[in-house]
């Protein structure tokens, strides 16, 4: 007996299909198939990839600044 892992996505009629090599032409099996649901994947965070941005300037000693500030402080001096 073998075990196997198999994922599939349900079409849009609520069918699933699935096609499984066995490496066996010709032969006999027979299967059992246990259905999990997938919980739902959490919500991505909108705003990780600036928060990482952010940590990776905070660590390299620079900041996040508004450049309009940087742009006035040259035409200042």
């Amino acid at each position: 007996m073998q075990t196997l892992s198999a994922t599939g996505v349900t079409g849009p009629d609520g069918t699933l299909t699935l096609s499984i090599p066995v490496g066996r032409p010709n032969a006999a099996f027979d299967a059992v198939v246990v259905l999990q649901p997938r919980p739902p994947a959490p919500a991505a965070d909108p705003w990780a990839a600036i928060n990482a941005f952010h940590r990776r300037l905070a660590a390299s000693g620079r900041a996040f600044t508004d450049s309009a500030d940087l742009i006035r402080e040259d035409r200042v001096r």
